[in-house]
């Protein structure tokens, strides 16, 4: 799956932008965020490296003058998250904040606070199934994997 899904999407990504920027965009976008969701998962923590590739990421195909936009979209998405953390501490990791905040910074910020909601939405669906499932609660969940479906469907938007 970790081979087929990059493919795949980048196929997709082929389809919906041509050979252009934004195709390679989206692709490396969504091997950032397999790779973040992986370490997420099996760690319950996303290294430094995947932010910081995703800034990368966001700078790609913009001109200088976005830069300042690009950055404030940074505290727009993050600065609410880390409200959150503090609020209820151990429910919001740091990785969670700055993976999703550098993710929205490649997205934008109207789209990319999008894909934090759909995100949160489809953890929130999967928690409480597995609720009913499992019959007992869960101890933190990794958010990463759940806020990379947000950003992969909200990319095309």
């Amino acid at each position: 799956a970790m081979v087929i899904l990059p493919i795949a999407y980048y196929t997709v990504c082929l389809w919906r932008f041509g050979f252009s920027m934004a195709a390679v965009k989206g692709f490396l976008l969504l091997i950032v965020l397999l790779y973040a969701s992986e370490s997420d998962i099996k760690a319950r923590q996303a290294s430094d490296i995947f932010p910081l590739l995703l800034l990368v990421i966001a700078m790609i195909g913009i001109s200088v003058d976005q830069l300042p936009g690009r950055l404030a979209v940074l505290l727009a998405a993050g600065l609410p998250q880390l409200l959150v953390a503090v609020k209820m501490p151990g429910k919001w990791g740091g990785g969670d904040i700055k993976v999703s905040a550098a993710g929205a910074a490649v997205l934008g910020l109207r789209t990319g606070l999008y894909a934090i909601v759909v995100g949160v939405i489809c953890a929130f669906i999967a928690t409480w199934t597995l609720r009913r499932i499992r019959h007992k609660k869960e101890n933190g969940i990794p958010m990463v994997p759940y806020f990379t479906v947000g950003f992969a469907i909200l990319y095309f938007v």
